[in-house]
Order: C-alpha cells, then sequence, then structure tokens
C-alpha cells in the first residue's frame, strides 16, 4: 500500500543539487561571468564564479543585494543577500579573480532586479509533517482476479479558510507514477497561501508561512520541515509567474525529512478543529507578531534532540516571561503610583556613588514594580494547573502536585543557573530536566489557548498523563 508524501514539485529544500550557468549584477547585465550554483543541506548554497563581477581585474568586496543568473538550460535564477565567501579570491589562468558568494535565497523561475521587487500574489509550501497532520489515508488499491486490474481511489481535493487578509488553501492531489507493471500513487500535500494583494515574499514568510510552521510543530510535537516552496510573480505574463524558492536560510533546516510512517498527530489534527477550523486559524495567524519571540524561543529549542537540557531550559523561561510580559499585566502597582514611589526611592540614592552604579541601580528600579518569574508562574498557573496538573494516576497511585513545587523547582533551577556565583549543590541535572519538561508542558498549554482552545479543553490535548507522568511524578516525590 503506497504511503502518502508532501510535494510540490520535483525538488526539495533539503535536495542536493548543481547548476552551471552565467551570472551578472542587475546594473551590468552586459557584464556575465560563467559560475556554477551549489548545494548541499549542510552548507547551504554557494556561488563559484569564474571571474569577477565588477570586472576581469577588479574585485569588491562586500554584499551583492542581488545576483542574477542564467542556467544552461535557459531558466532565469535569482540570488539574494550574497555574500562574499569567507574563503579568499584567487587567480585562476590568465590573470581572472575568482570569487565566491552565499546567497541567502535563490529563486529560480523569474528575475528580480531588486529584492523590493520580490511581490508574490500567492506562496504555497509543503511540509513533512502536512500529510499527517491532515490525516491523508494512504491510496487503497484492488487488484482483479489473476492481478489484472487494479483500481486506485485519491482524488485532488481543496480546503479553504479566509482569514483577516489572506486566503488559506489545504491542498491535496493524486499523483501517478507509471512502471512496467505496476502504478506507484502518492499523495501531495501543500497549504497555499494567498494574500488580498500582491504582497513581498518577505512579508509572505513572516506572517503566514512562519506561523503555518508553529502551527504544526505545536500541533505535532515536532518539528515541521518545509520541503518545498513555491510562488507566483505578481503583475508578469503567464509563463513568468512560477517561481520556486530552492534554498532559503529563512527556514534554517538542514536535515532530512522523517518518513511519513514516523509522523502522527500527537495534540490535534486538522480535522479535530472540525466546523471551527476558520476560527483557530483566523486566532493563530492574528497574532504572528504578537507571538513571533515566544514561538522563536520555544521551538527554536523543543524539538532538537543535541541541545543542552540548561539551554532549553533557559530558552524555555524567556519563553514563558516574554509571553507574560506581552499577555499579561504583571505589575505590583500602577504605573502612576508607582512612578511617585520611585521618585522617592531614587532621591534617596548618595550623590557620591560612581556613575555606572548609579546608572545600574535606577535602572533596576525602574523595573523592580514588574512581577519576578516566581509571580508570573504564580499568576499563570492558578489557571491552568487545577486542570493539567494537579492530579494524575502513576503506578504509585493518585498524587496531588502543587503550583509552589512547580514554581519552586522553575525558579530555583534559573536562579542557579544565571544568578549564583556557583551552580548549586541542591540542583542536580535530573532537576533541570525535570523543570524544562514541566516548563514545556506550560508553555504548550498557554500556545493551545492562543490557538483557540479552551482551558477545559487542555487536559485532552496535552495528555499530561501520557507525555509528562515520569516528570510530574518526580515533582510529587520531591525528588
Amino acid at each position: 500500500m503506497s504511503q502518502p508524501e508532501t510535494d510540490v514539485g520535483t525538488q526539495t529544500l533539503a535536495d542536493v543539487f548543481e547548476v552551471r550557468g552565467d551570472w551578472w549584477l542587475p546594473r551590468s547585465p552586459n557584464r556575465k561571468v560563467a559560475g556554477t550554483l551549489k548545494f548541499d543541506p549542510a552548507r547551504g548554497a554557494r556561488l563559484e564564479l569564474m571571474g569577477s563581477l565588477a570586472g576581469q581585474h577588479t574585485l569588491e568586496f562586500g554584499v551583492y543585494h542581488v545576483i542574477l543568473g542564467e542556467a544552461l538550460d535557459g531558466t532565469p535564477i535569482t540570488l539574494t543577500g550574497c555574500d562574499m565567501s569567507s574563503l579568499p579570491p584567487h587567480v585562476l589562468q590568465m590573470g581572472r579573480l575568482a570569487c565566491d558568494y552565499e546567497p541567502t535565497a535563490v529563486f529560480r523561475g523569474s528575475h528580480f532586479a531588486s529584492i523590493d521587487n520580490i511581490v508574490l500574489d500567492s506562496l504555497k509550501v509543503s511540509y513533512d509533517c502536512l500529510p499527517a497532520w491532515m490525516q491523508l489515508e494512504a491510496v487503497r488499491e484492488e487488484t482483479g482476479p489473476g492481478d489484472t486490474r487494479q483500481t486506485l481511489f485519491l482524488q485532488e481535493s481543496t480546503e479553504s479558510h479566509v482569514l483577516d487578509d489572506a486566503t488559506l488553501v489545504f491542498r491535496v492531489s493524486p499523483e501517478v507514477r507509471r512502471e512496467p507493471c505496476t502504478y506507484s500513487v502518492r499523495a501531495r500535500a501543500s497549504v497555499e497561501f494567498a494574500p488580498t494583494k500582491p504582497t513581498h515574499y518577505s512579508n509572505l514568510m513572516r506572517n503566514f508561512v512562519y506561523p503555518m510552521q508553529n502551527l504544526l510543530s505545536l500541533a505535532m510535537d515536532a518539528e515541521a520541515k518545509p520541503l518545498a516552496v513555491e510562488g507566483t510573480v505578481a503583475g508578469a505574463p503567464s509563463a513568468d509567474r512560477p517561481v520556486r524558492v530552492t534554498y532559503s536560510d529563512f527556514f534554517q533546516s538542514r536535515l532530512r525529512p522523517r518518513p511519513l510512517e514516523e509522523l502522527s498527530p500527537v495534540i490535534f489534527s486538522l480535522a479535530s478543529l472540525g466546523a471551527d477550523t476558520t476560527r483557530y486559524l483566523r486566532s493563530w495567524f492574528s497574532k504572528a507578531d504578537l507571538l513571533r519571540p515566544v514561538c522563536d524561543l520555544f521551538f527554536g529549542v523543543a524539538h532538537h534532540p543535541l541541545m543542552y537540557t540548561s539551554q532549553r531550559f533557559l530558552s524555555y523561561c524567556q519563553a514563558f516571561e516574554t509571553y507574560h510580559r506581552r499577555q499579561r499585566s504583571g505589575a505590583y502597582m500602577a504605573k502612576e503610583d508607582f512612578s511617585q514611589v520611585l521618585c522617592t526611592i531614587c532621591a534617596s540614592i548618595p550623590a557620591a556613588l560612581p556613575r555606572n552604579l548609579d546608572n545600574n541601580i535606577r535602572s533596576r528600579l525602574r523595573h523592580s514594580c514588574e512581577f519576578s518569574l516566581k509571580d508570573r508562574l504564580r499568576q499563570e498557573l492558578e489557571v491552568l494547573w487545577p486542570l493539567v496538573g494537579i492530579g494524575f494516576r502513576s503506578d504509585t497511585g493518585l498524587r496531588r502536585v502543587s503550583v509552589e513545587s512547580f514554581v519552586d523547582l522553575v525558579t530555583r533551577t534559573r536562579n542557579g543557573l544565571t544568578h549564583e556565583g556557583r551552580f548549586p549543590d541542591s540542583i542536580k541535572n535530573e532537576h533541570v530536566w525535570h523543570a524544562s519538561r514541566l516548563l514545556k508542558m506550560l508553555i504548550e498549554c498557554i500556545l493551545l489557548t492562543e490557538v483557540g482552545f479552551s482551558v477545559e479543553q487542555l487536559p485532552g490535548l496535552v495528555k499530561p498523563a501520557n507525555r509528562y507522568l515520569h516528570s510530574l511524578d518526580a515533582l510529587a516525590k520531591g525528588e
């Protein structure tokens, strides 16, 4: 039985490629230099030129915002953010300078004279976990008597959701590959972002592609790896409209996508959103700017197994504090009232203090009205903890975990890692691990509420008795 896979074309962002052709600067279209564009997931993209773009005996250092190219098969290519390689230029035969550049993005299928010109009508992206999140069934096959007949059931389908300033379209289409005696059928899954008006590529990435990637990571409890990105150029003739992004450091993905059988929705699937799917998507995408630094800190470390435990824990702490500062009040006193208190305290600071010390004291005092990490945790857990952490069953029976024990574990561990002169003997490596796991559970709950789930739905989504039982049990025992 064949398996679905995501793919919007023959090339993915993880595929090694090498393209030979001619390359030039937009300001000098007649000064072309032969060279080769190479890419592998471990090193990124590199343009190796057989000369200098600035002239035969001229060398320019710095960054070229755009380099244009044409492959041997005539495909137009645009490279953006091209920094000169760390390798020094070298001299080829006949005195020609050879230069290497490392672009931040590669667009195949169109020429853009400047970065400002990369304006698209839509952008379509596939992720390795998208078929699992959409719960696509493998193609059903029926074979007739004597293996003479094979019936394949897979229809093209779309599912559209209108957001505030764009339409999201989930697409599934069959791909039939004929072999000498058999058929190979796969499902191609992608999500298309169609803004209400032509939008710059970077804005599409920031406001739609990036939030979608984070939503999938949250739903799957796994890193969502982009496989392919392609768009339609705004205002271009129909033949020049398709453009494929074959490399972008925006994704920072250096690993091969996982096999589909290793992926399954852990927290929620697209189908589980039901009739409220549009509401959930609108809620999540409308908060993209607000939640961006939180998602950066959280998803940047959550699914990387080689990350140091202490680094993961500190990133979770920062993610939680960043969220709380943006979404909660977190102050001991109203700003107007505290201003009067602050003036009184600052007036008592000795005038003879060194300037750096005086500035440091005043800076700390200005922020002293804000909640500490301990109080931020207490405030957030007043609502969440009774539902997801207060009671659970384990092999030792029913235990109750208090808010204070969780808050104490997190704050002692954070202070031991950052504020103490040395790491306290009372904090062991397993304490850091358990604190990190429980912080991850808390941030997942917070992000799920931002998607639109109610607090009452969280226990069934987070499933603490399955994924976080070990850490909760250790906390209940006081280990």
